[in-house]
C-alpha cells in the first residue's frame, strides 16, 4: 500500500504541472513498473532440486525474464573481430576441429564461415585484418603446442614452428603482417 500511496502522490504532483501531457505518461509508467515489481515479488524462480541453497536471495521471475536474453550464447566464445567488415567472430573449438563464426550486427545470428579439421587446436587468433589466423596445436597430446598459419580464402594451414618446443600466445601486430610468440 506504500507504494500505492507514494504513486498517488508523485502523479498528483506531476499532474499540477503546467506540462501535463509529459507528466501523465511519467505517472502511468511509474504505476505500470511499480505494479509489475508488487506482482513479480510473489513469483520466484524455484532452484532445481538438485542444489542446496541457503543464504541465497530469491530471484524473481520479473529478473529472470529480463536477462533470459543475454543468457542463450549457444557456448561460443569470442575469437575477435573484422575491423573492415565491422563483423564480430566467434569459435568453438571441439577435440577434433575448430570452427569461426561470424555475427555481422549487433542482435544478429551467427554464421559460420570457416572449419579447421585439425585436432588438438588450443585456440585460434585472428590477423587485425581479416586473411589469416593463427592456431595452435597439440597433435601428440604432449603440450607441445605449434603454431599454424591458416589462410582464410585458400583454407590452407602452414606451420610456423619447428615442432620440438611449446609455442603459445601468439600477438599479431596491427598491420596483420608480423606475428610473435612465447615458445
Amino acid at each position: 500500500m506504500k507504494i500505492f500511496a507514494l504513486i498517488g502522490r508523485v502523479s498528483r504532483s506531476l499532474l499540477s504541472h503546467k506540462n501535463f501531457t509529459v507528466a501523465g505518461t511519467f505517472a502511468s509508467l511509474l504505476l505500470v513498473f511499480c505494479c509489475q515489481i508488487a506482482s513479480a515479488q510473489n513469483d520466484w524462480v524455484a532452484p532445481g532440486d538438485n542444489l542446496e541453497v541457503s543464504g541465497i536471495p530469491k530471484v524473481p521471475s520479473a529478473l529472470a525474464q529480463t536477462v533470459k536474453r543475454y543468457t542463450r550464447a549457444y557456448g561460443l566464445l569470442l575469437a575477435g573481430w573484422d575491423v573492415t567488415k565491422r563483423e564480430v567472430w566467434l569459435k568453438n573449438i571441439t577435440g577434433s576441429s575448430a570452427s569461426l563464426y561470424r555475427v555481422g550486427a549487433p542482435g544478429g545470428t551467427s554464421q559460420p564461415f570457416t572449419y579447421i579439421p585439425v585436432g588438438g587446436v588450443y585456440d585460434v587468433y585472428p590477423a587485425p585484418l581479416g586473411r589469416y589466423l593463427v592456431y595452435n596445436s597439440d597433435t601428440s597430446g604432449n603440450e607441445a603446442f605449434q603454431m599454424y598459419l591458416y589462410d582464410l580464402e585458400t583454407h590452407k594451414s602452414t606451420p610456423l614452428t619447428d615442432s620440438k618446443s611449446r609455442n603459445t600466445e601468439p600477438i599479431w601486430s596491427n598491420k596483420g603482417d608480423r606475428i610473435i610468440y612465447s615458445d
